[in-house]
């Protein structure tokens, strides 16, 4: 699929272009950062989730926060975390300039 980015007006409508091949080429994670989400304990941020690629059962021990500006990348993270079996994770579009949540909220972020 070629993609003709230049008249997208925004990084939002690259990123949901760019979404579907996303979703299916990047599936490999880094295992520091699995690791560091199955270790992971209370209010986890993951910001700029993408497809969800660090999406790893944690057992219940974190709650996941999924934040990603592209709507389209949420909608194939759900995906990914339906395909894992994996529920306890709340997902947002939203910017990382402007989340939503009080100062201190989180435990752990993943970037």
């Amino acid at each position: 699929m070629k993609i003709d980015l230049e008249n997208l007006e925004s990084q939002e409508q690259v990123w949901s272009k760019i979404a579907p091949e996303w979703y299916e080429y990047k599936e490999k994670a880094n295992p520091d950062n699995l690791e560091f989400v199955k270790k992971a304990k209370g209010n986890l941020l993951d910001i700029g989730c993408a497809t969800g690629r660090h999406f790893v059962n944690n057992k219940g021990k974190a709650e996941i926060y999924a934040v990603d500006f592209s709507s389209e990348m949420i909608n194939y993270a759900k995906k990914k975390a339906e395909e894992k079996g994996i529920s306890r994770i709340k997902f947002l579009v939203a910017s990382a300039e402007e989340l939503p949540f009080e100062n201190e909220f989180f435990d752990n972020t993943l970037c």
